[in-house]
């Protein structure tokens, strides 16, 4: 085999057709054809009537309008209704629970009301994303700080995107201390700006390192182990209740004055079954990118949220990106790298993978993790969880629960407690 790795078409390397050269140069296809046919569905579903001429209505409307004291329109009304939500696919049951939560005796218990957003006063900008507009503001009420997330409308037909929807569902539904919590819903004048109401948290975790590696600081073994159990309790707590977070990564994750680290961010997020099925590959930022995702499988499930685990957990020690990929191809070539290149013996069903199918790779040996991560940074108890992280086959990848049991975290120095974390000197 020469020194590049190779495209193949019908075992001839070095050829490649049309087709597959179009699916390697742009991973993002299927996510987009995905949701042009989503929004054809919808517009067939609006359009389709019976013979008698009149609209079909086989699932039963669900009246998601919360009560308001002016008697306006709630703004969760903007959203597809019920009866569209349940037209798509079980894809599409996170937000059906969201409008049975909401319609539970005709009362939002989670979110009491749906505030005007006037009631907030504006103070920074702290992040935009695909999903929204995020800002610091304080809540004129109570005088609380929060973070507005504005949502952001496919069109004004459709109102707000299922991703939407999503967020909101289970920002309603996940109750956990290293879990960004939701405060309620605001709304401008007329329902045109509609935000999420959250909790304001200090900062993020992408941040606060850059900051120490210009300040020549490291975190200590038990700084890292502080953060790890807590990050590992919350994404314990998505698998837990079915939802994969898919877009885990430093600057997600937050960490308060207090030391206490949440994870944000859940535009992404999604229920899952058990078993995996087909989805969308176009998530998770690069860096963080299972190899699945990156292998083009439409198959998967809570073991991308842990590979994502693992990249942050070799960033916590080294302060550096551990695949830090320039595309999608260099972005494999690099896991392969360190990781050696897998094979059917040990990721069953690899070889019938898109990407694999189309490219030969060239054979690398494993064993490049410790050439990256120094013994006196990492002990071998710590280097036996990052290899159990980061494992190819998603069967055997390990999960929240079973990392936290881990040894690494019983071996000497323990964990800190989250109280001493900004109070104890880094290294």
């Amino acid at each position: 085999m020469g020194t590049g790795h190779q495209l193949k078409e019908n075992g001839n390397p070095g050829r490649i057709s049309k087709e597959n050269r179009d699916k390697i140069k742009n991973s993002r296809t299927e996510g987009r054809r995905y949701t042009s046919e989503v929004k054809n569905h919808l517009e067939g579903v609006t359009k389709s009537k019976p013979s008698n001429g009149k609209k079909t209505n086989t699932v039963p409307q669900v009246n998601h309008k919360c009560r308001t004291t002016n008697g306006n329109s709630h703004p969760l009304d903007l959203f597809p209704s019920g009866e569209r939500l349940k037209e798509l696919d079980m894809a599409y049951e996170g937000a059906m629970d969201l409008l049975r939560i909401l319609d539970e005796d005709g009362v939002n218990r989670t979110f009491q009301s749906c505030r005007s957003v006037d009631e907030f006063q504006y103070l920074y900008r702290i992040d935009e994303g695909s999903f929204g507009t995020i800002h610091g503001a304080k809540d004129r009420r109570t005088g609380e700080m929060v973070a507005l997330k504005q949502l952001k409308k496919i069109n004004e037909m459709e109102g707000f995107s299922i991703a939407a929807r999503r967020e909101l569902g289970i920002l309603l539904k996940m109750r956990h201390p290293n879990i960004v919590a939701g405060r309620g819903i605001a709304s401008s004048s007329g329902n045109e700006h509609v935000f999420i109401v959250m909790e304001l948290v200090d900062y993020d975790l992408k941040t606060f390192m850059q900051t120490m590696k210009e300040n020549k600081q490291m975190f200590s073994v038990e700084h890292v182990k502080c953060l790890m159990t807590q990050l590992l309790s919350a994404v314990q707590h998505l698998h837990n209740h079915h939802v994969i977070h898919r877009d885990l990564k430093t600057h997600n994750i937050l960490l308060s004055n207090e030391g206490v680290l949440k994870v944000a961010d859940s535009g992404m997020a999604r229920e899952y079954e058990f078993s995996p099925r087909q989805y969308t590959p176009d998530v998770v930022t690069r860096w963080y990118r299972a190899p699945e995702l990156l292998l083009l499988s439409k198959e998967y499930s809570a073991p991308v949220d842990m590979w994502s685990v693992g990249c942050i957990f070799a960033e916590l020690i080294t302060l550096r990106p551990l695949f830090p990929g320039r595309c999608e191809l260099d972005q494999i070539i690099k896991i392969f790298v360190d990781l050696g290149t897998p094979s059917d013996t040990i990721w069953p069903g690899y070889s019938a993978l898109p990407m694999v199918r189309d490219i030969v790779f060239n054979d690398y040996p494993p064993g490049g993790l410790r050439k990256k991560i120094s013994r006196n940074l990492l002990s071998e108890d710590g280097l036996s969880l990052l290899q159990d992280l980061l494992i190819y086959d998603p069967a055997r990848r390990t999960t929240a629960a079973a990392a936290l049991e881990h040894p690494y975290f019983k071996e000497q120095p323990v964990a800190m407690e989250p109280a001493m974390f900004l109070k104890s000197p880094a290294r």
